[in-house]
Formats: structure tokens, sequence, C-alpha cells
């Protein structure tokens, strides 16, 4: 429970993996959405500042671009600016050493990761599936991570201890009703918000470079071709070494700039493989839902469909921490 601060004890009634009073919930049932709740409101909170970090890098890296232009161009005469780019190099490392020492994206990805896993064992138990998600979580990843499956085994360490005996009836409704008819969907809306983010960064690309290719037509065109526009300020001064001329030759790299934070931007959350995951993931939950449908009064058929469900958003959830351990927030390095 450290590191709860009052907004996440405000935000926990609605990270509740079930309505209050809805359904009747064992002992462990309740000690696990307890635990759910809070891994979930850190992994929000951390996601929140990894993100408001990642946007002031990527803000300090197209300024800083721009003003070593500005530099170059127009104010060439003041050589203490020369010290303005390494200055926001040193910001953007400033920052990401803030990231860093606060362990702000290790704790997004743990307690994300952990959270998920909670949410599984949690429907397990309410319909009635005495076994642990240890057993299946990151099995063949004997990495730094073991701790999330130390925990989860603890967890159930507890529940065989102490209120092994105290269960609630399962009710595989239930699950159905608040899971996979829930989890399904979500997963579509994500699929088509992260596929549409890719596409748009696509755009934004061409368009960042159409915008550019234009405008270095444009510009040389409206000073080498007379019209009527030569009699209006600034056209009618615009020469080479004027200070107009300078600020329209910055200006060029504008576009391709904001095109290349958005790419890096996307990239760095991984949408083009999440998306794809998550739509595989929405096949899953629907197939298994209509089966599940069929099945209500099958207890030992549910509970077995049920837990291969479970054991494949594990796996869905362990591959989304792997892409995202293996594309850490970096500030020298190349996307």
């Amino acid at each position: 429970r450290q590191g709860l601060t009052e907004v996440e004890r405000t935000m926990a009634p609605k990270s509740r993996l079930i309505e209050e009073g809805l359904v009747s919930l064992s002992p462990f049932g309740e000690r696990i959405q307890t635990l759910y709740i809070l891994a979930d409101a850190i992994s929000v909170r951390a996601n929140h500042w990894r993100k408001i970090i990642l946007a002031l890098i990527l803000t300090t890296a197209v300024i800083g671009t721009l003003f070593y232009g500005v530099h170059g161009e127009v104010l060439e005469a003041r050589v203490w600016l020369w010290f303005s780019f390494p200055l926001f190099v040193i910001v953007a490392l400033l920052l990401h050493r803030t990231a860093r020492a606060r362990h702000i994206e290790e704790t997004y990805l743990d307690a994300r990761a952990l959270a998920e896993a909670l949410r599984v064992q949690f429907f397990w138990d309410m319909a009635g599936i005495n076994q642990s998600v240890a057993r299946y979580y990151l099995i063949h990843r004997a990495t730094e991570l073991d701790w999330i499956r130390i925990a989860l085994k603890n967890v159930w360490l507890i529940h065989q201890g102490t209120d092994q005996e105290s269960t609630a009836e399962p009710n595989c409704k239930a699950v159905l009703d608040n899971w996979i008819n829930n989890q399904g969907p979500w997963y579509g809306m994500k699929a088509e918000l992260q596929s549409h983010s890719v596409w748009r960064r696509k755009k934004v690309s061409v368009y960042g470079l159409r915008a550019t290719a234009t405008w270095s037509i444009l510009v040389p065109a409206s000073i080498l071709v007379h019209g009527p526009w030569h009699h209006l300020a600034p056209w009618n001064r615009l020469v080479p070494g004027n200070w107009v001329y300078q600020i329209l030759h910055v200006a060029l790299g504008v576009p391709i700039l904001v095109a290349a934070a958005y790419r890096l931007w996307i990239e760095q959350a991984g949408y083009a493989e999440q998306s794809r995951e998550y739509r595989y993931m929405k096949r899953q939950f629907a197939i298994k839902a209509r089966d599940l449908e069929d099945h209500l009064n099958a207890p030992a058929v549910a509970q077995k469909l049920l837990v291969e469900l479970g054991i494949e958003a594990l796996k869905e959830n362990g591959r989304w921490l792997m892409l995202h351990r293996e594309r850490p927030l970096e500030v020298l390095s190349s996307p």
C-alpha cells in the first residue's frame, strides 16, 4: 500500500473488477480485488508521469533543434547562443535521469503486469478454479521480472493457509458478464484506436513531407516570380540576409520535425504491435464467450474454458510486457 496517494484512493472504487455488492466474493477474492486496485492505481499514476516526461523530452528536442536553426540563420552574431543546443540536450538528459531515478517506467510496466495477472486470478476464483496464475505467468522468462511470479505465488500461499475453505459459490455467469463480455470489446476498442494512431502517423509523415516540399518551392518562387505580392511587406524586401527570409528558411524544417516527434511517440508506445495483439485477443474472447454461454450448466467444461482463456490473457500480457521492456525510454538512441 506504500505510495498510494489520496488521489489514488479516490480512483480506487472506479478500478474495482466488479461492482460492489453485485456478486458475493470469497475472502480470497476480496483480497485479490484490493491488491488489483492498488496495482492499477500505481500503474495509472506511473503511466501518467511517463507520458508527461516523454512529451517533455520530445518537445525539448524539437525546440532545441529549431532554436539551433534560428541561431545559425538569424542570430549568428550572438556567440553565446552556441550553448543553447547543448543546454537543451542537458535538459532532455535530466528529464530522462529523473524518470530513471524514480523508476517511473519500471513501476508502470511491473504494476500493470501484476494488475493484469491479479485480474485473471480474481475471475478464476469467482469461477471456482482452484489454481494459481503463477504457474502460467512468465514461466519462460527467468529474469528480474521473477518478483511478479513470486508475489503472485505468495498471495496464493496465503490463501492456502488462511481462507481456502471460505469460498463463495462458483459463478461462471458473473465471470462471463463482468470479465469476458467487458474485456473482449475493450480489446477491440483499443485495437481500433491504436491502429488509427499508426495510420495517422503515416499521414502526418506524408503531410510533413508535402508541406516541406511545398514550402521549399513556394517561398523561392514567390521571390523569383514577380507578382502583386512584391508590393506587400515583407516580400518587397525579401532577400537573402533579411531576417524574414532567414525565419522562412528555418521554418522549412518545422513540418518534418513535428512529424518525426509524433512518429517517435507512436513507435515508443508500440501501437502497431499492440493493435495486432489486441485484435487477436478480441477474437479469442469472442470465441470463448460463445462457448461459455453454451456450457454454463456444465461447470467442469466452463472452468476448463476459463482456464484456457486466462492462460491466453496471461501470455498476451507477458508479450506486452516484454515488448515495452525491449524499447525503454531513451534520449541518446535511435527509435
